[in-house]
């Protein structure tokens, strides 16, 4: 069984015996897609020592780099925007750190939403702070539930099509952010039908970043449960 690292987000308590506690976590839903495809989970703290990271890098056979806030814009050379949303700049700071790491080592790893844009500014690219100043052709942060929003069209040349053989996916959509300046290397796989990017890939490395959410379609659709699958058998 493939050891698959999760990494996780981090919240400040609101509740009144525990205001102000932060509590790392991630969503149940991660888990469940690691577990189905047959792999076994190792929840990673989003903010480790670099030697902590590097013992993860070597635990672990593949990684779900998972959703969450938005990162810091200054560690992509950027301030924040108006609609820049809230970020955790100690936690932003380690995660790209470990993302680094992860490229570094070349295992399979899986890369959604927030996890995507880490893999973009790891390698140089920047953020769209706010689609929906620049566009309102799709809402992006539509829905909560992992219901289907809109279609992402993808490219014949990149690792996502090869993986799942198809034109054209149905997706759900779950952000205000995504995928500027590309960064080095990477390669669009897929854009929904306004531009935005919503699939890259390293070429000639095991490495798949999707802005949408597959972890919440792994039981409805064989495509979504096939990413996940591809991070336990590659």
């Amino acid at each position: 069984m493939k050891k698959i690292g999760i990494t996780t987000s981090q919240i400040i308590m609101m509740d009144p015996s525990l205001c102000g506690y932060k509590k790392m976590n991630v969503t149940t839903t991660y888990v469940h897609a690691v577990q189905k495809a047959g792999g076994l989970p190792i929840i990673i703290p989003c903010i480790c020592s670099e030697e902590e990271m590097k013992q993860y890098i070597e635990l672990c056979d593949g990684f779900v780099l998972i959703g969450g806030m938005d990162i810091a814009p200054v560690l992509y050379g950027e301030m924040p925007h108006a609609k820049c949303g809230a970020y955790d700049y100690d936690v932003d700071v380690s995660q790209l750190a470990f993302t680094k790491l992860v490229i570094e080592s070349k295992k399979p790893a899986l890369a959604i939403c927030r996890g995507m844009q880490l893999v973009n500014i790891a390698l140089g690219g920047t953020l769209i702070q706010d689609i929906p100043s620049l566009s309102q052709e799709i809402n992006h942060a539509f829905d909560y539930d992992g219901n289907i929003v809109h279609t992402a069209s993808l490219d014949k040349d990149g690792g996502l099509y090869r993986l799942l053989q198809t034109d054209t996916i149905a997706i759900n959509s779950l952000h205000h952010q995504a995928v500027g300046k590309l960064g080095q290397g990477l390669h669009v796989d897929a854009k929904a039908p306004d531009g935005i990017i919503e699939a890259i890939s390293l070429p000639e490395q095991p490495l798949l970043g999707v802005q949408w959410h597959p972890e919440m379609m792994v039981d409805t659709d064989p495509l979504m449960a096939k990413l996940f699958c591809w991070v336990t058998e590659h």
